[in-house]
């Protein structure tokens, strides 16, 4: 209800839950970026989180973008977000299982995301940012990342409602600029960074095999 209000009231929106603590520059980024991409018809949504990865020396603006939807801190429009149909139709994802390039461009997001989708669909679970995450994937959307993180969520620590305990996704310190960001007017997607994330996603489906090995051989001793 909260989201629908801001959207209808104002427009657009920038939104926080509990666990999310903001570097000095958030608001900042998240208006001038709202600004910026309001009418670029592949940029959906906004976000202040940027996972620990490594962007190339030679990449110089201050954001980049991902088929990733991010909601730790995050910024849409409403006439973007209407366009987002929510509901996952089964029979249309079935079909696109056998489309390789679908596949390949899910992968290309993070190898998490294929298993997240198939349990959406399943009704495993019922995630906002999965749902978005493939709707991006479907139509060619774009997140857009600042090129260091300006949220931290906190929420890692056990004390967050969706968060298991883990410090995969800390910042030591969060990005400390303000003032005016550096924004490309076009869509430009750097396929060393996306390959960056992807990697750094898949190293934590790496970790859940390696605990699932460890607990099925246990079992067996």
């Amino acid at each position: 209800g909260g989201m629908q209000y801001l959207l209808e009231k104002y427009g657009k929106l920038i939104w926080l839950e509990e666990e999310i603590v903001t570097g000095p520059g958030f608001l900042e980024f998240m208006n001038q970026a709202l600004d910026c991409y309001r009418d670029a018809d592949k940029v959906i949504s906004i976000t202040g989180y940027t996972p620990p990865i490594e962007l190339p020396v030679d990449y110089r603006h201050d954001v980049f973008f991902l088929q990733r939807f991010n909601a730790w801190g995050f910024g849409t429009w409403k006439s973007k977000f209407e366009k987002i149909d929510l509901k996952i139709d089964e029979n249309e994802y079935h079909l696109k299982m056998n489309d390789r390039g679908f596949y390949r461009k899910r992968v290309a997001t993070g190898q998490d995301i294929p298993g997240m989708i198939d349990s959406e669909v399943r009704g495993v679970i019922d995630a906002l940012d999965v749902k978005i995450m493939y709707k991006q994937i479907l139509h060619d959307w774009y997140t857009v990342h600042p090129r260091r993180s300006l949220v931290q969520n906190i929420g890692h620590d056990g004390s967050g409602l969706h968060c298991r305990v883990s410090d995969k996704f800390h910042h030591d310190e969060l990005w400390g600029k303000t003032g005016i960001f550096n924004f490309p007017e076009e869509v430009q997607v750097d396929k060393r960074i996306v390959s960056a994330n992807r990697n750094f996603r898949s190293v934590g489906m790496q970790g859940k095999f390696t605990e699932l090995i460890r607990r099925f051989r246990s079992r067996l001793s």
